[in-house]
């Protein structure tokens, strides 16, 4: 089974984003709900878990891999879910499971980096898309900061901005050299 991600296979880029991803989402809402905090704080990683469940439902029912071993897998997930938001965790597990959620992050996001800077080319990768990404995640730096003051949080939004700014840059970067590439193959 081989996914394709900025053009070229990479099975274990998919599994890092397709599996983890959702539970990164899930582990953020549901301590962002935990805590009490503002929905506003966290209504965009609503957003995004639901896309993300959406396209990963997607992807394992084109690939016929959904079964009856799925049922117990989503019956532990939803125990684990209402566990943590009735804080029935220590705080101590509580930040152990945000904190985890840094590596998941930067581990997504630094594949996705690391791809683009070594083929030197961002293949589909839309500079717009990160740009847009950006932006938010600077908000919920803004947001975070502001509202909550939680630096468990504001740790995992800095690095996710400054990651999503690399990637941006880099897409920006490496299209204006493929289109100075073009001109000079016009030009010749």
């Amino acid at each position: 089974m081989q996914f394709f991600i900025l053009g070229h296979p990479l099975v274990s880029a998919c599994r890092v984003y397709c599996w983890n991803s959702p539970r990164e989402y899930s582990i953020e809402m549901t301590y962002q709900v935990a805590m009490k905090y503002p929905l506003i704080t966290y209504i965009d990683i609503v957003f995004m878990w639901f896309q993300d469940v959406v396209l990963v439902y997607t992807v394992l029912k084109n690939r016929h891999l959904i079964d009856k071993y799925i049922i117990p897998k989503l019956i532990v997930y939803s125990v684990m879910f209402t566990l943590v938001i009735t804080r029935s965790f220590p705080d101590l597990i509580m930040s152990l499971l945000i904190g985890s959620t840094t590596v998941i992050l930067t581990t997504s996001k630094s594949i996705q980096l690391w791809k683009v800077v070594d083929t030197g080319n961002p293949g589909s990768l839309s500079a717009l898309t990160w740009i847009l990404l950006s932006y938010m995640a600077l908000a919920r730096v803004v947001t975070t900061t502001v509202m909550t003051g939680d630096l468990l949080m504001l740790s995992n939004t800095s690095l996710a901005t400054i990651l999503d700014i690399a990637v941006a840059s880099s897409i920006v970067y490496y299209n204006r050299i493929k289109d100075q590439r073009r001109q000079r193959r016009r030009r010749s």
